[in-house]
């Protein structure tokens, strides 16, 4: 190394190079740094604009969007935050669930099956009461088939004889009370009490007697009393087929012979609509005749007659729709067959004849 080498680098070593701008020092927008005086930065290069916003920008928390870790939140947001306590979740309560999952309370219990199926077999109002082995006979209610006896009462008994009425020496009195006491016994009699039947008087019989006397007779005949029946329903025929009156009927003895009337009351479904009237008694009778008159609908007589079970010689008119009556009467006299006699009505044509709820039956057994 020469000498000018030699003092370059003793000279580096003890002074600042040289500055040299863009060489060892840099540029600012490509100005050099060196000289005096101030610096300008402006031109090209410079922020024009904020999120669209230029000029002298002042940004608030509307003008930051979301990122993709952290997000903006509004006011609202905020506030519900505020509102939830720290921990909380999303449960809700379920509308049903076990009681397994209720906590008794100081006043509420939860109870198991097996407590539930033991009070199920509680009676309502029971205690826990054992009836005692022994105990006093004051606490037990008497009434008129259970009472107590006394000793003195079961010595009295006990101290009774053990003979009865009787003719054997065995088992009777002796004296004069034995034998006369049991051919007493024997023979009917009166009570002591028993009023005499020439004693008797009217007002006596007819407080205690109640109802009716379905049947009477006296020495030399005369018959039985007279026996009502009502019809308590209405029934309809709307054909041609004679049918039951409901409630129309009585039982007929055997042998016997009947004296009978009937109120016969029916509606038509028009006034052209006649009746059929006739009637049915017990198997081959000895007797059986039976005659029935309304008025037509111009109001003169109109009938019929029978003179065997569901015969109709003609048929009878209608004065009216409604309130039509006829009056029937008829002998039976049965022979060995009992049964009933029912009376029996159709209508005449096409049509409906109704038999009326008080409509009457009235028969008395004369033989």
């Amino acid at each position: 190394m020469n000498i000018k080498d030699r003092l370059k680098q003793s000279y580096d070593l003890v002074y600042q190079a040289l500055l040299v701008s863009g060489t060892n020092i840099k540029t600012i927008n490509n100005s050099s740094v060196l000289g005096s005086g101030n610096l300008v930065v402006s031109g090209e290069g410079a922020v024009s604009s904020v999120n669209e916003q230029t000029g002298a920008v002042v940004l608030n928390q509307d003008n930051i969007g979301d990122g993709t870790t952290y997000k903006q939140y509004s006011q609202t947001e905020k506030s519900k935050l505020s509102g939830v306590e720290t921990g909380a979740n999303n449960y809700s309560h379920p509308s049903t669930h076990s009681a397994d999952i209720i906590t008794d309370g100081s006043t509420n219990k939860a109870y198991t099956g097996t407590e539930q199926t033991k009070l199920s077999g509680i009676e309502t109002g029971a205690n826990n009461y054992t009836h005692p082995a022994n105990h006093a006979p004051s606490i037990i209610t008497q009434d008129a088939s259970n009472r107590f006896v006394t000793d003195t009462e079961k010595n009295t008994w006990n101290g009774k004889s053990n003979l009865v009425l009787g003719d054997l020496i065995t088992n009777a009195y002796y004296g004069d009370k034995g034998k006369t006491a049991y051919d007493h016994s024997q023979v009917a009699h009166a009570p002591s009490n028993a009023q005499k039947n020439s004693d008797i008087l009217k007002s006596e019989i007819e407080a205690v007697l109640t109802g009716e006397i379905s049947s009477h007779s006296h020495a030399g005949g005369g018959g039985e009393s007279e026996v009502i029946v009502v019809a308590t329903q209405d029934t309809p025929n709307a054909t041609v087929n004679l049918a039951n009156a409901t409630g129309l009927v009585f039982s007929a003895l055997a042998n016997s012979t009947y004296i009978i009337e009937g109120f016969i009351c029916w509606s038509a479904s028009a006034a052209t609509v006649g009746i059929k009237l006739s009637a049915t008694a017990p198997t081959s009778p000895t007797l059986l005749a039976g005659h029935f008159i309304t008025d037509a609908v111009n109001g003169t007589p109109d009938s019929s007659s029978f003179n065997a079970n569901d015969v109709t010689v003609t048929t009878s008119a209608s004065a009216f729709t409604t309130g039509n009556i006829a009056s029937m009467c008829c002998v039976l006299k049965t022979a060995g067959n009992a049964g009933n006699f029912q009376i029996r009505f159709a209508a005449e044509t096409t049509g409906t004849i109704t038999m009326k709820a008080g409509s009457v039956l009235r028969y008395r057994k004369i033989v």
